[in-house]
């Protein structure tokens, strides 16, 4: 539900293998760096999210992207690497947090 209306229906396992895969990889980059890490590594990722200077990447493989990430050759932090959960998948089909009052 977002604003009272729904985006998308069925079983949370489901919703999130999906829509987001199994895991999401956070990264920490410049923001002049968001894009070339992105063309370096957007066979790995089934999807994205950018805040700042924090990108989620979704993927099913958490490891083998941070791989990529580090050989792209772009100052990257990692942040963390967890399970996708429901949260990811309203971020991902809404483009806002849970908490985010806009």
């Amino acid at each position: 539900m977002d604003h009272g209306r729904t985006v998308r229906e069925g079983r949370p396992a489901e919703l999130v293998a999906t829509e987001v895969g199994r895991e999401v990889l956070e990264l920490r980059v410049a923001a002049e760096d968001v894009a070339v890490l992105l063309d370096a590594i957007a066979a790995g990722a089934r999807g994205h999210e950018v805040d700042g200077d924090l990108v989620l990447l979704f993927t099913d493989d958490s490891e083998a992207l941070w791989s990529a990430a580090r050989a792209s050759g772009v100052p990257v932090r990692l942040q963390a690497a967890r399970p996708a959960g429901l949260e990811d998948v309203f971020l991902r089909l809404t483009g806002r947090r849970l908490r985010d009052d806009s």
